[in-house]
C-alpha cells in the first residue's frame, strides 16, 4: 500500500501518517477503522479483568485475562494498561496499533466502548449479587441459629433441673425457672408435655420462622442430657451435631 495519500482540503499529496496538511493545514481525520485509544482505555479500565480491551485490539491472548479473572490480577493489570493507553500520544498509539494510520479517537468507537462497558458492568454486578446475596443470607441465618442455640441450651438446663427436682414436666419455660431474656431471633420456646421436648422457633427473616428441637435423653450414668434435632430448619444452618435427624 502506498504511504502517500491526498489531502482532504487541497488534494495535495501528503504522507499517510500526517495529521494535518503541511500545505493548507487541513486536519486529516482517521478513516474510523482504526483502534481508538479512548475506547481501548475505557474497556481496559472497566472490563479489562475479562480481557475485553485485548480482544478489541485484536490480541488473542486476551483469553488469559478471562481464564484468570477470578484471581483479580488481570483487573489490576488492565487498570494500569488502561491508564497507559489514555496517556499514550496519538502518534505512538497509531504507530503501534493502527500501522501508523491516524485514527479517530471520538465517535462511534468510544460510544460503543462505553455502552459495552456499562452492560458488562451490569452483567458482572448481577453475577456477583447472585452469588453474594444468598451467601450473606445464609451467614445471617447461621448466626441467628447459633445465638438461638446458646439460649436454648440455657433453657434446657432450667427445664432439666425442674424435671429432676419435681419429677414432672413444666408447663412452660417460665414455670421451669428460666428468667433470662431470649434473643430477638427466637420467637418462642415451647415444652412438649408428653416428652419434655423443647421446640425452638427462630425468625430466619421478617416473614418466616423455622424450628429445631432439643430432645431429653439419658447418658450412661443416667444423667439427663439434651440432643438436638432439626425441625423445619434446614440442616445446613444447624451445628453438625444437630444435622442428623436420627439424633
Amino acid at each position: 500500500m502506498s504511504e502517500m495519500v491526498f489531502c482532504r482540503g487541497c488534494a495535495k499529496e501528503i504522507h499517510i501518517t500526517a495529521r494535518a496538511c503541511p500545505g493548507c493545514g487541513a486536519p486529516q481525520a482517521g478513516t474510523g477503522n482504526g483502534k481508538s485509544k479512548i475506547a481501548a482505555g475505557l474497556l481496559a479500565i472497566l472490563l479489562g479483568g475479562l480481557g475485553v480491551h485485548r480482544f478489541y485490539l485484536g490480541k488473542w491472548w486476551g483469553v488469559f485475562y478471562l481464564l484468570f479473572c477470578w484471581t483479580g490480577l488481570p483487573a489490576l493489570i488492565s487498570l494500569i494498561e488502561g491508564i497507559v493507553f489514555l496517556c499514550t500520544s496519538d502518534q505512538n498509539w497509531d504507530a503501534k496499533y493502527n500501522k501508523g494510520v491516524p485514527s479517530n479517537n471520538s465517535g462511534a468507537a468510544v460510544v460503543i466502548a462505553i455502552v459495552v462497558s456499562l452492560f458488562g458492568l451490569v452483567f458482572i454486578v448481577g453475577i456477583l449479587a447472585a452469588i453474594a446475596i444468598p451467601a450473606y443470607q445464609d451467614y445471617t441465618i447461621k448466626a441467628k441459629v447459633a445465638n438461638a442455640m446458646g439460649s436454648a441450651n440455657q433453657v434446657a438446663m432450667s427445664v432439666g433441673n425442674y424435671i429432676v427436682d419435681n419429677k414432672a414436666i413444666p408447663a412452660n419455660i417460665t414455670d421451669a425457672g428460666f428468667s433470662g431474656t431470649l434473643p430477638a431471633a427466637i420467637s418462642e420456646i415451647t415444652v412438649d408435655q408428653q416428652n419434655a421436648t423443647l421446640t425452638v422457633s427462630v425468625r430466619t427473616n421478617a416473614y418466616d420462622e423455622k424450628t429445631f428441637m432439643l430432645v431429653p435423653a439419658q447418658d450412661e450414668q443416667k444423667n439427663l442430657t439434651w440432643r438436638c434435632k432439626p425441625g423445619s430448619m434446614q440442616a445446613k444452618y444447624l451445628p453438625r451435631n444437630c444435622r442428623d435427624s436420627g439424633n
